[in-house]
């Protein structure tokens, strides 16, 4: 548990303490669960305990910096959801991007 604690420290500060210049590129993934409403109506609460339910993201980053010699950079990102509820027999699946 003592390691455990200094690797994360010593990963924070390392990365607190990071400088980049140039091109920045960012890419990550997730996945849990997830609630989705629609018009006011929650689909959540509506399914049984047979039916799975499951949320993914994924997102992109990629800018330039630093400016001058001021610490701006400039980050576009692009990123999505995706959230599924499914049985054995049928899914219902809801997405959004560049969110």
């Amino acid at each position: 548990m003592k390691r455990l604690l200094i690797a994360i420290t010593m990963l924070a500060i390392t990365s607190v303490t990071a400088y980049s210049q140039g091109l920045y590129f960012d890419i990550g993934a997730g996945v849990g669960s997830a609630t989705t409403k629609f018009d006011g109506h929650d689909f959540s609460k509506d399914v049984d305990s047979s039916v799975d339910e499951i949320g993914i993201g994924l997102g992109v980053r990629i800018g330039y910096g630093p400016i001058g010699n001021y610490p701006i950079y400039i980050v576009g990102d692009i990123s999505g959801t995706g959230h599924r509820f499914e049985d054995d027999y049928n899914y219902v699946q809801f997405n959004t991007y560049l969110n």
